[in-house]
């Protein structure tokens, strides 16, 4: 999962088709398949109830409701300025001032979101909401993997430590020596005998350099010079007896040494079976640990995936009469995309990997199927039209300009086109009873949209 995040699990409700029959027991793979995600009608038979719950609240407007043809209207991107000075474009200005007459409250209400909308995109970069929304998620994911702004600070001081003790070492700092010390004294002493078996190795001339005085300073210690100079005074005065002992002495030192350089280097070569095998079962249970975990990641973001997917692709095959067979080929080339482009995001891998690191599923399978729900929208466009060049995707119609009750004309305020009752106050209604591809974009970041068939804006569930 680390090295490959959003991998698809085989067998999954849309690679298999399972979820196109809402009666069909589905369970958690259920979806609710909204007429306005793909840019169809109502009665299709897809409105399914959610069953996960929480696991739907990662489906903004900008990731689900987006998807399909939505998105697809051109805005006038004129800009003119408002009465504070601060930027408008033409559009947004006529829906403000539409919404002026009719509610002043909301108008300034709207005004100030879409003002601070604008100054997130300009801060992130982002062309749209949307693109601001998946980049402040990667900001914040990515600063959460090193532990928020405390453990920025704290990653900053560490790169400044390390940069100090890269110059301690470049000059050879004896201060560098002793922090090292006194950190762990007997890692310390691995290190500086792997260093001179490296240094014996590589280069022996600067290995003798490195050790003659330390040689002769242990020997000096020991006091074998001395007793060098004590035999050759007994040999000079002809007391062979008293040579031979000093000589004795002297092997017998040598010996030790020669001794205990064996055992070190014997039980550097050898290994504990006891120790060994206690490391091994210390790492399988640690693979395991992690293996589940990422299965369980897996396993949400299919889920999630597997929902948005649902929203495009059912219509599409529903509408080209696309066997089972069609439906699963599809399905995976769209995913194979998705997770190439996800892979070759470097920067949201790194994030990924924090998170999982971590190990918060929660948060590691949000991030991951947003990641997912982000590249969703294009990447399933693309693929529809190599696909099936000649489909044409059947759009909500748009209500008409104009103040009259004849051919073309809105229905009157509070009703539907068919002479339903008024809008019922205070009621939070379905996605599939509103029109989000009418709607203009500063209404459905604050969860209202156009009632179908009306002018009339509603609170409506984004989930």
């Amino acid at each position: 999962m680390a090295d490959e995040l959003g991998t698809v699990v085989a067998g999954t409700a849309v690679a298999d088709g399972a979820a196109a029959d809402p009666g069909a027991g589905g369970g958690d793979e259920q979806v609710s398949g909204d007429a306005d995600a793909g840019g169809t009608e109502e009665g299709t038979g897809t409105e399914g109830t959610e069953g996960g719950g929480d696991e739907g609240a990662e489906g903004e407007p900008a990731e689900g409701d987006e998807l399909g043809e939505v998105g697809d209207r051109e805005e006038d991107d004129s800009d003119v300025a408002d009465a504070d000075g601060r930027r408008v474009d033409a559009k947004t200005r006529q829906d403000l001032a539409a919404l002026k007459k009719v509610n002043p409250e909301s108008a300034k209400r709207l005004g100030d979101m879409y003002h601070r909308s604008r100054t997130l995109m300009e801060e992130v970069g982002a062309k749209t909401l949307s693109e601001a929304v998946h980049k402040v998620r990667q900001i914040n994911a990515t600063l959460e993997g090193v532990g928020g702004a405390e453990g920025l600070t704290e990653l900053q001081d560490e790169v400044g430590d390390y940069r100090n003790e890269i110059q301690q070492f470049t000059e050879g700092d004896p201060a560098l020596l002793m922090q090292l010390y006194e950190s762990n004294a007997e890692s310390f002493g691995t290190a500086i005998h792997n260093g001179l078996d490296l240094l014996a190795e590589r280069s022996p001339a600067l290995y003798d350099k490195t050790i003659v005085g330390a040689i002769v300073s242990r020997l000096e210690g020991a006091g074998l010079y001395g007793a060098f100079d004590e035999v050759v005074k007994y040999v000079q005065e002809g007391d062979g007896q008293k040579a031979y002992d000093k000589l004795a002495e002297i092997k017998k030192w040598m010996n030790n040494a020669k001794g205990m350089a064996d055992g070190q280097n014997r039980q550097r070569k050898e290994h504990n079976p006891e120790r060994d095998e206690i490391e091994r079962g210390r790492q399988e249970i640690q693979s395991e640990k992690r293996q589940m975990f990422e299965g369980g990641v897996a396993e949400d973001v299919n889920r999630l995936n597997n929902r948005a997917s649902f929203k495009l692709v059912d219509p599409l095959m529903r509408d080209m009469k696309i066997p089972l067979g069609g439906r699963r080929e599809f399905v995976n080339a769209l995913n194979s995309r998705i997770y190439t482009a996800m892979k070759a995001d470097k920067a949201f891998q790194r994030a990924a990997k924090s998170l999982m690191d971590k190990g918060d599923r929660a948060r590691a399978s949000k991030f991951t199927h947003a990641k997912y729900a982000e590249l969703l929208p294009d990447t399933f466009r693309t693929l529809r039209n190599e696909m099936y060049p000649s489909y044409k995707p059947r759009v909500a119609p748009r209500p008409a300009a104009g103040n009259g009750t004849g051919k073309g004309a809105p229905p009157a305020k509070g009703a539907s086109s068919n002479g339903a009752a008024k809008v019922v106050p205070g009621k939070v209604y379905p996605k599939s009873a509103v029109d989000v591809v009418a709607t203009p974009d500063i209404y459905l970041v604050v969860g209202k949209a156009y009632l179908r068939g009306t002018q009339q804006l509603v609170p409506y569930e984004r989930g």
